[in-house]
């Protein structure tokens, strides 16, 4: 450990050192973080902690919570792919008390798990977290979150959470939040007679979030520069009344008349900052020579950056296609057609297929009814299955325009930039040795 540090250049000091560096211990890392609790002590809180365990990272997540100082940095690795990406849902629940269902977007449900896990235990001790970048890399998740404490924000977390209906045949789905947030009767009284009734207005924390958010980086930010972009915005709770939600959700699927799987719950508020990961990419150009995967880091961060944040969980376009029994449209034109009528699309780092829209699933599949109509107009052959029929026996709404557009194509073509590129030779882990 210590030859490590010397050859990285990094101090090494003892831990009743003032000096900053690194102090070797070979402890429970437990108990090393329990001692680091906030009480009568004099002691300085680490500014970080990463946690990168072989497999789960939730036997650290309570020690870790309270340990790390106020604002400060909390990194976790989960390697259990498995457990949280559908594989296992019984041992998911077990874990992080989340059930997880097996979808093409299950590694992005899998990141969302594990910061609702970490929101819940964040919790228990007053305080609560801002997401910095939120990954599911090859095999294993990676989040990184500032944790602050108010009492007060903690009342806020059960409107981050929401369940999860999968229908069980197409790929249609819906996220229902657990909790709801509204103005309560008083607060609406005062504000008829003249008073403001609320402590703070929801859109003018919404408008004081977007502006911490989309502030300029500095040409050499600091790690603290960088992680205030990610600063909390407290938004009081006089004038307003927490309760739990309700939903309109039919018995079954709008698509195609099929029953739901439930899952859940899960994060669901924006699991990036932007501002930080436009730093992150800043100091990785700055710096490319010393990273040997720059371009597959340079595609996953510019991915991430680039996630619509209002839009969890996305569509997989061979999948919408494999349902209606037609051949796969270019992304770039279904993308296209999304836009054309007015929703937002974006990628998504976990998958170079899938498809984040603020379109509903109806929307989505009518898209895809206009593609198959196309597709039958062109002469293409076209196959049928009772699920297909079932979905187009519904006429779209609405007409599609599957016209190119180049700010909907992000291939290395247009843009010059890899975003998927291949892993590299003899990557991940290998198989168990004999």
């Amino acid at each position: 450990m210590k030859r490590n540090m010397e050859y990285n250049e990094v101090p090494i000091v003892t831990e009743s050192s003032e000096d900053r560096g690194l102090v070797p211990n070979q402890d429970d890392a437990v108990s090393l973080m329990m001692k680091y609790r906030p009480g009568d002590r004099n002691i300085t809180r680490p500014n970080v902690i990463d946690l990168d365990p072989y497999g789960t990272a939730v036997p650290f997540l309570d020690s870790a919570v309270q340990a790390v100082e106020e604002g400060g940095v909390l990194l976790i690795t989960c390697t259990d792919a498995a457990v949280l990406c559908g594989t296992y849902p019984e041992s998911c629940y077990a874990k992080y008390g989340s059930i997880t269902c097996k979808a093409k977007y299950c590694h992005e449900m899998g990141v969302r798990i594990v910061l609702g896990h970490t929101e819940k235990v964040c919790n228990k001790y007053g305080r609560y977290l801002v997401p910095l970048v939120s990954l599911s890399i090859d095999f294993y998740i990676r989040v990184v979150v500032r944790v602050f404490s108010s009492k007060n924000e903690v009342k806020h977390s059960m409107t981050k959470m929401s369940n999860l209906y999968q229908c069980c045949e197409c790929s249609a789905f819906h996220l229902a939040p657990i909790g709801k947030l509204s103005v309560s009767k008083k607060s609406e009284k005062r504000k008829q007679k003249g008073g403001t009734g609320i402590a703070q207005d929801p859109e003018v924390a919404e408008e004081t979030s977007a502006s911490v958010m989309t502030s300029a980086p500095s040409s050499n930010p600091t790690i603290k520069e960088m992680c205030a972009a990610a600063a909390p915005t407290t938004t009081e709770s006089a004038g307003f009344r927490f309760g739990t939600s309700t939903t309109t959700l039919a018995p079954s699927c709008e698509v195609c008349g099929h029953r739901f799987w439930v899952a859940g719950p899960i994060y669901s508020a924006p699991i990036h900052c932007k501002p930080y990961i436009r730093y992150m990419l800043a100091h990785l150009n700055d710096h490319k020579t010393e990273f040997a995967a720059f371009e597959r880091i340079r595609g996953l961060l510019m991915n991430a950056a680039d996630e619509l944040p209002q839009s969890p969980l996305f569509y997989h376009l061979p999948t919408l296609a494999a349902n209606l029994k037609t051949q796969t449209p270019p992304i770039a034109r279904f993308r296209a057609a999304l836009k054309q009528l007015g929703f937002e699309v974006s990628v998504s780092h976990c998958d170079a297929d899938a498809i984040k829209t603020t379109a509903t699933n109806s929307e989505v599949y009518d898209v895809m009814r206009c593609w198959h109509r196309l597709q039958e107009k062109e002469g293409v052959v076209v196959g049928s299955s009772p699920l297909a029929h079932a979905i187009l026996a519904t006429a779209p709404a609405i007409q599609a325009d599957f016209s190119y557009r180049a700010d909907c194509d992000f291939s290395r073509k247009v843009t010059g930039i890899a975003k998927y590129p291949p892993n590299a030779p003899f990557w991940g882990p290998m198989a168990r040795a004999n």
